[in-house]
């Protein structure tokens, strides 16, 4: 079952990124000789209409093959206009970034449903409900009720805190030995108090030693479509802070890669359906915005690009294009084969 998870896990975000490129495509009159899901050998095909819809063995990708792009071949006698390269440059931008518009369509239809579900939102509010006796933040003076309003960590980054998600989000890029500084506000009046975690008796591990406040709110279904939107904002910007610290060398040791993505598909189905189509939806918004990245193989590199040839006025030299497109892809295997390394690594450890 844990494989059927993965599988489908994987398969619904792909076949819908996919979607997004095949039906701009297909609106704008692109010839496309193949819709393929999944990689690898092929183990079904069906030819419709001027295309092959192919479903192979590898459920780690997909493609749109569309005449006029490098390596599609066999459109020799299709014309200019009908080819990616002979369409307005706007228009293959909207190509291009149609896949990503689909993750996140999905995503927000994911949560929407979560939320109607669920019937109510929690209200993560950044206020010490709870201090443990013989902790540092006992020793520090923090108080329940008091707010936290600020948190800056070792390397010099802050956050301002709305919710006490935004504070664990940030500081799981840091060691637990790295100090934090909190800003805490409590009577109108704001100080500043930098902890290092300690042991606590009763606990495992270090801890600063406070727990935060947390209630819930019913909502109704019109409420749910606010929420799905947040909900979504809230996890661009969290992969957006995570990208942001990966490329100062912080948290390196938490990206996973395939492995890692079927343990918790295997663990969040155990826990029930919203919980694994949530996570659908988490990793359907991964996708999107990893494929914004200005690499020239994914959607984001191939739109800066199309935008510097409108600009300049000129197309990119193949060869030079050909380069850059084998070089990103080499470093996408080498990030593959280093988080893979490090899934094994983590159950081997065990």
């Amino acid at each position: 079952m844990g494989i059927i998870y993965f599988v489908v896990l994987l398969g619904v975000i792909i076949t819908v990124h996919e979607c997004g490129h095949f039906i701009a495509a297909k609106s704008f009159n692109v010839y496309v000789p193949e819709f393929s899901i999944g990689m690898g050998p092929q183990l079904f095909q069906k030819v419709k209409g001027e295309t092959k819809y192919s479903l192979r063995l590898l459920p780690i990708g997909g493609y749109v093959a569309m005449a006029g792009e490098e390596g599609v071949e066999g459109f020799e006698n299709i014309p200019y206009e009908r080819t990616i390269k002979g369409l307005h440059p706007l228009k293959q931008l909207v190509v291009m970034l149609a896949g990503v518009f689909m993750n996140m369509v999905l995503a927000l239809l994911i949560f929407f449903i979560v939320y109607a579900n669920i019937g109510q939102v929690s209200k993560p509010e950044p206020i010490f409900n709870e201090i443990m006796v013989g902790s540092v933040a006992e020793e520090a003076g923090i108080k329940s009720g008091d707010r936290l309003i600020k948190a800056t960590f070792v390397d010099g980054s802050s956050i301002k805190v709305n919710s006490y998600i935004d504070y664990m989000n940030a500081a799981s890029f840091y060691g637990e030995d790295d100090p934090i500084t909190f800003t805490i506000l409590r009577n109108n009046v704001e100080y500043e108090v930098t902890l290092t975690k300690d042991y606590v008796e009763g606990q495992e591990g270090k801890v600063f030693g406070f727990v935060f406040q947390n209630s819930f709110e019913e909502i109704t279904l019109l409420e749910c479509i606010p929420y799905a939107f947040k909900e979504l904002k809230d996890t661009i910007s969290t992969l957006i802070l995570s990208l942001s610290k990966l490329i100062r060398g912080r948290g390196l040791e938490n990206l996973s890669g395939p492995v890692g993505i079927y343990e918790v598909a295997n663990e969040q189905a155990s826990l029930g359906f919203l919980n694994y189509i949530y996570l659908i939806g988490i990793l359907s918004v991964n996708v999107g915005v990893m494929n914004l990245l200005p690499l020239p193989m994914l959607d984001g590199g191939q739109s800066i690009i199309t935008i510097g040839e409108m600009i300049v006025g000129k197309k990119l030299d193949n060869r030079i294009r050909s380069v850059l497109i084998l070089g990103s892809m080499a470093l996408l295997v080498l990030l593959m084969l280093f988080v893979t390394y490090q899934d094994i690594i983590r159950l081997l450890a065990r």
